[in-house]
């Protein structure tokens, strides 16, 4: 991979463990050697005093981590050795790498810093390549929340560069006066989605390798960082065969480096009774154990019928997302993030 700046090594003396263990993980999986990671301020300079500092060293703090010394930050920060106050950690890849990565670029001391976070109200519709209904879902979600916030702009926006469909769906039925469709134009190659309205439902088409979104350095991949750092919840719709749930094994095991404190819906979409559908579902259920995660019949909201989609099943995606039909949103207190396998 290669990265706008070199890789710097790092030390962390981060109080929150999870927090932590999540930035450890994160720096890792971007090439970046860990060299130290301290659980006190008096380890850290005994690591520095007993212990060659190499160039380009990286340290990374918060400021209530246990008897964190300011004037001895203030001593030993040099251009080989950068402290990082890292308070208002937001748990996203992208803003974080974004962060460190505007700090290493200007050797000089920065005061702490609150990094930016999302308040954006919206949903991402995903999934796994050749999983049936992410659009029709988006259409019909997008309904709803229009229908039950007539008051309130709802933003449609067509994020999938590959097969882009809304628009032809969007024209075929019959639209609350507040919900409104955002087409993105590939010949510009935005790397960044912009959210104006109260309430967003992103389509993003089928979702690759979350490691290679996180490591891709063309537009379609910062455009694609940019929608997952946005975002309050994200719906993965999986299709009802194997190769929908070796995508969905890969997407749990990667979820915990990007998509940390994004609430994660899984959705297995257009079940059937036959002897497949029935062990694609036992297996389904069971990588989803413990995560909030649903299945639609087929016939259901997963095939578009002109807006008509079932007010059941759609009420019930709206419900576990934390809506209520007629009532403001409410955003979840909880974070669904996968755990660790």
């Amino acid at each position: 991979m290669h990265n706008e700046i070199p890789v710097w090594e790092v030390i962390t003396a981060i109080k929150s463990a999870e927090n932590e263990d999540y930035l450890a993980q994160l720096l890792f999986s971007q090439g970046w050697p860990i060299r130290y990671r301290a659980i006190a301020f008096d380890g850290v300079l005994n690591f520095l005093m007993n212990s060659e500092v190499r160039a380009r060293t990286v340290l990374l703090y918060t400021s209530d981590f246990p008897g964190l010394d300011r004037e001895r930050i203030a001593e030993l920060h040099s251009d080989e050795l950068i402290w990082i106050c890292m308070d208002g950690l937001t748990m996203n890849s992208h803003a974080i790498m974004v962060y460190i990565r505007n700090q290493v670029r200007e050797p000089i001391y920065q005061q702490p810093t609150t990094l930016p976070a999302s308040a954006m109200k919206a949903v991402t519709i995903s999934g796994t390549p050749g999983a049936p209904g992410r659009s029709s879902i988006a259409l019909a979600l997008s309904h709803y929340l229009a229908q039950g916030a007539p008051h309130s702009t709802v933003e449609l926006i067509d994020a999938d560069l590959q097969a882009p469909s809304l628009s032809y769906y969007f024209s075929q039925s019959e639209r609350p006066s507040n919900l409104k469709l955002i087409s993105l134009d590939r010949a510009k190659r935005p790397q960044e989605i912009s959210l104006t309205a109260p309430y967003s439902i992103v389509d993003t088409g089928a979702l690759k390798s979350l490691r290679d979104v996180m490591t891709d350095r063309r537009w379609q991949g910062g455009l694609l960082n940019s929608v997952i750092e946005k975002s309050d919840q994200l719906i993965y719709v999986v299709g009802v065969n194997p190769l929908g749930l070796l995508h969905l094994e890969a997407f749990i095991r990667d979820a915990p480096v990007i998509t940390s404190g994004l609430k994660i819906s899984f959705l297995l979409n257009q079940l059937g009774n036959s002897r497949m559908d029935r062990s694609v579902h036992e297996k389904f259920s069971s990588l989803v154990e413990g995560r909030e995660s649903f299945t639609l019949q087929k016939g259901g909201v997963g095939v578009f019928d002109k807006g008509k989609s079932s007010h059941r099943e759609i009420a019930t995606i709206a419900t576990q997302l934390g809506l209520e039909e007629g009532q403001p949103w409410a955003r979840s207190t909880t974070s669904s993030r996968p755990r660790r396998p």
